[in-house]
C-alpha cells in the first residue's frame, strides 16, 4: 500500500513538472544549451516542442532558437530576391520558400523575411496561428513614403495581440533583457519601432499615419522592456508651453523592472522619480534648443545600472 502511494506520488510529481510553465529565462537556457539535430522545419518544430507543453513557453522557445542561432546576412537577402524574380506560379513560390527555409536551417544566415517566416512555420506545425506582418522599421533615415523594408510577427496571447520581431543583432554574452525587448510587445508600444503597410495590422484603436510615425520618439530597448504606454507627448521634437514648462506623462506596465527614473536637462541631472507606480508625470522648465533625457535606473549588488528610456528635443 505504501509503495503504491509512493509510486502514485512520483507519477503525479513527474506529471506536474512536465506540464509546468517555465519562466522565460528557463526556456532560454534550455534552448541555448541544447543541440538540435533536425534539419527540416517540421522536424525542428517537433524536436523543440518535446521540451515545452505550455503554449507561451513554446512560442518563447521558437523565438529564442531563431534570435540566438541566426545571423543577419544581407547577401542571403539579395539571393532570396533573385530567386523570387524567377517564380511564375504559386507552386514555384512554395518551392522557393521551402528551399529558403532549408538553406536557413543549414547556414543559419538570413534576413527578416527568413526569420519571420521560419517563426511562423515553426509555430504552425504545433497548431499556433501566427501572422506575418510587412512594413517599415524605424531607422535614422526613413524613406519618404511607407515602404516594405522589414517583416515581423503577431500572435494572440490571452486574447490580446502581441508583436514579436525575430530580427535582432545578437552579441555575446547572453542577456535576457536583450531578447525581451522584441518579444510579446504590446501594439501601443511596438508602433514606435515599426509600422505595417496595412493600418489594420497596427492593432490600435486609432492607427497612426506614416508622417506621424516618422516623428515619434526613438524606441530605446528599455522603452519596450518597460512597456511604456499612454505617452504624451509622443513626438521627439516638442515646443515649450506658454509657461515655459514641458510636461510628460506616461504609464509603465513593467515598473518592477527598475527602481527609479532620472531626469536630465542638457546633460545636467535634475531629479529622480520613484518607479513604484504605473502613472508617471514630469514637469520641467525648458527653453528652446534644450534637450531632455529620461533614464531608467536599477540598483543591483550595490551598483547603479542606467538605460536611456526617452529623449526629446525642444524647438
Amino acid at each position: 500500500m505504501y509503495k503504491s502511494f509512493l509510486l502514485l506520488s512520483s507519477l503525479l510529481l513527474i506529471s506536474f513538472i512536465s506540464n509546468a510553465q517555465y519562466e522565460d529565462y528557463q526556456v532560454d537556457s534550455i534552448v541555448i544549451h541544447k543541440q538540435y539535430k533536425q534539419k527540416t522545419v517540421v522536424g525542428l518544430s517537433n524536436e523543440i516542442a518535446k521540451d515545452f507543453e505550455d503554449r507561451r513557453c513554446l512560442i518563447r522557445a521558437f523565438y529564442m532558437y531563431i534570435t540566438y542561432n541566426m545571423q543577419y546576412d544581407v547577401q542571403a537577402g539579395n539571393e532570396n530576391k533573385k530567386r523570387k524574380y524567377t517564380v511564375k506560379t504559386m507552386e514555384d513560390v512554395r518551392k522557393v520558400e521551402e528551399q529558403e527555409m532549408l538553406k536557413l536551417l543549414r547556414t543559419k544566415k538570413g534576413v527578416c523575411w527568413h526569420f519571420g517566416n521560419l517563426f511562423a512555420k515553426l509555430c504552425a506545425v504545433q497548431g499556433i496561428d501566427v501572422e506575418i506582418i510587412s512594413g517599415t522599421r524605424r531607422a535614422k533615415v526613413l524613406p519618404d513614403t511607407l515602404a516594405l523594408n522589414h517583416l515581423w510577427n503577431a500572435v494572440e496571447i490571452d486574447g490580446e495581440m502581441k508583436m514579436i520581431d525575430c530580427t535582432i543583432s545578437y552579441k555575446l554574452p547572453y542577456k535576457k533583457e536583450y531578447f525581451d525587448h522584441l518579444f510579446l510587445v504590446d501594439p501601443e508600444v511596438f508602433i514606435y519601432s515599426s509600422i505595417p503597410l496595412d493600418p489594420a495590422k497596427q492593432y490600435l484603436e486609432k492607427p497612426i499615419g506614416y508622417e506621424s510615425f516618422k516623428r515619434l520618439v526613438w524606441p530605446q530597448p528599455m522603452f519596450n522592456l518597460l512597456q511604456v504606454k499612454e505617452l504624451t507627448p509622443r513626438f521627439k521634437q516638442i515646443k515649450p508651453q506658454r509657461d515655459g514648462i514641458a510636461r510628460f506623462n506616461f504609464k509603465i506596465s513593467n515598473q518592477q523592472q527598475i527602481d527609479f527614473l532620472e531626469i536630465y536637462l542638457n546633460n545636467k541631472y535634475i531629479k529622480s522619480i520613484p518607479a513604484n507606480k504605473a502613472a508617471i508625470s514630469i514637469a520641467l522648465p525648458v527653453t528652446s534648443l534644450s534637450w531632455i533625457s529620461i533614464q531608467a535606473v536599477k540598483m543591483k549588488d550595490g551598483f547603479k545600472h542606467s538605460w536611456y528610456l526617452l529623449d526629446y528635443d525642444v524647438l
